[in-house]
């Protein structure tokens, strides 16, 4: 009865593939912490949350009204003498719900690449597998050259929202894409790139002026999101270290950028070099859908390489997942599919 007991446990355990998930968030609970870490402080917290951080970054306001009234609560409950006293490395409250936010941000994703994976390929253990892996590539572009990466509360969170918004315009629900979509925009301008991208695969699947009038519409809620949030902080200091404004020009400090050749590697190393297979084997890419933000990528570089700073490779991680995916279907179409068709 007990042996009976214990298979049937094991049985259920397997059903609800419990492990899979248990391995998903303890892999995500270690890359937060490595990342807060090991990537540098650029914002003061404290006043990013309060509203009042220097622009560009307090308009990027999303993470601030999340963790905010959390951090409220947590304070009032006594929960920052607690960390302070129990665990030192998290002695700062708002910190903390930033981190679990990233938290939320990250396993999110893991479970959107999953079942993307699922969809495409119908093939569950390696869309199970393949989805891990981007534990793996986001340190890349993290974590890799601390000299060059900074931690913003708001960088994971932008590639899940990213490939968030990817997914619902693939699938059509325009209304749920709408509601992400205020709040992508609320969390970093990148969510506008993704307008972009499903212009160029809606212009394939519905008449050219619908499609051309959907992207303007996304156009105009997302200006209208970064005008409003231009004037509500309009009285915050600017960093003038490297802003003359909301934007500045960074053309000319790119190219001295790459210039030096010490760069080239770390560059080259973004997406954890994903990107040298996937344009050699491109062809193998067997959705189309996936290959047009890959195509889109060079604009999306070099729009990059006007407003960013470069050599800060956290600039190109809303591209991460796509790589990561594009990496998976060619490997899975050159291996697996072949030792299928052999066998």
């Amino acid at each position: 009865m007990r042996q009976f007991g214990i298979f049937y446990l094991m049985n259920w355990l397997r059903s609800k593939n419990l492990a899979y998930h248990c391995v998903v968030w303890i892999a995500a609970i270690n890359f937060v912490i490595v990342y807060n870490y090991c990537a540098r402080d650029f914002l003061n917290l404290h006043q990013y949350l309060l509203g009042y951080e220097r622009l560009p970054y307090q308009s990027r306001v999303l993470m601030a009204w999340l963790a905010q009234p959390l951090v409220v609560v947590l304070h009032n409950l006594g929960v920052d003498g607690l960390l302070a006293t129990h665990l030192p490395p998290f002695n700062q409250v708002d910190r903390v719900v930033l981190i679990l936010l990233n938290l939320l941000s990250l396993v999110t994703l893991v479970y959107l690449l999953r079942h993307y994976l699922k969809w495409a390929l119908k093939d569950s253990r390696f869309a199970n597998l393949g989805a891990l892996l981007v534990f793996v590539i986001l340190p890349f572009n993290l974590i890799t050259y601390p000299s060059a990466n900074y931690w913003f509360p708001y960088d994971l969170s932008s590639v899940t929202f990213f490939f968030g918004l990817f997914l619902l315009g693939l699938y059509q629900r325009w209304i749920m894409f709408f509601c992400v979509f205020v709040l992508a925009s609320l969390n970093r301008e990148t969510a506008i790139f993704v307008c972009g991208i499903l212009l160029l695969m809606n212009i394939n699947r519905m008449p050219w002026w619908q499609a051309c009038l959907l992207f303007l519409f996304q156009l105009l809620v997302f200006l209208g999101i970064k005008f409003w949030i231009i004037d509500l902080f309009k009285n915050n200091p600017l960093d003038t270290d490297v802003h003359s404004g909301l934007y500045m020009n960074q053309l000319q400090t790119n190219f001295q950028y790459l210039k030096n050749v010490m760069w080239w590697p770390s560059l080259a190393a973004s997406f954890g070099f994903l990107w040298l297979p996937v344009m050699r084997y491109f062809n193998f890419i067997r959705s189309s859908e996936l290959a047009i933000p890959i195509l889109c990528f060079p604009l999306y570089a070099l729009i990059m390489l006007w407003v960013g700073q470069i050599v800060e490779l956290r600039i190109f991680v809303e591209y991460t997942p796509f790589f990561l995916l594009a990496a998976l279907m060619i490997f899975h179409r050159l291996f697996l599919n072949n030792h299928a068709i052999e066998s």
